[in-house]
């Protein structure tokens, strides 16, 4: 096999590859497209803020696993306080995951305000 039909079959695979994506991408924004006619307020507000608490509470537990894990070495840094208190786990905890919801919370809401419709078509 010569150099240049190794490049003309490595350029008809990347062609290839570029017009089923793009093929995959008009069928997904069909789709896209037919389940967001059915959209209401209430249900973009919790795809939103459901997706953005999953990433805080991932986050909050890789946090408090790290937080326990660590506990031993701060514990001559803390004073008052032991290094695995649970009031303050608790709170802390709490607080993070109220902070997470504000955080997703205010764009949901300002997404609401868009119809879901023309948001897809100025993709």
């Amino acid at each position: 096999m010569t150099v240049w039909s190794r490049v003309r079959s490595c350029m008809r695979d990347i062609v290839a590859r570029t017009q089923m994506e793009s093929e995959m991408d008009a069928e997904l924004r069909f789709h896209v497209q037919a389940y967001a006619e059915d959209l209401q307020v209430c249900d973009i507000l919790q795809l939103i803020v459901v997706h953005g608490m999953r990433l805080a509470l991932i986050g909050v537990a890789i946090g408090m696993l790290a937080a326990l894990t660590i506990a031993s070495l701060m514990q001559g840094q803390l004073f008052g306080v032991s290094a695995n208190d649970p009031s303050t786990l608790i709170a802390v905890t709490a607080l993070l995951l109220f902070v997470g919801l504000l955080a997703c919370y205010g764009p949901a809401r300002r997404a609401t305000r868009v119809d879901p419709l023309v948001a897809l078509r100025c993709e």
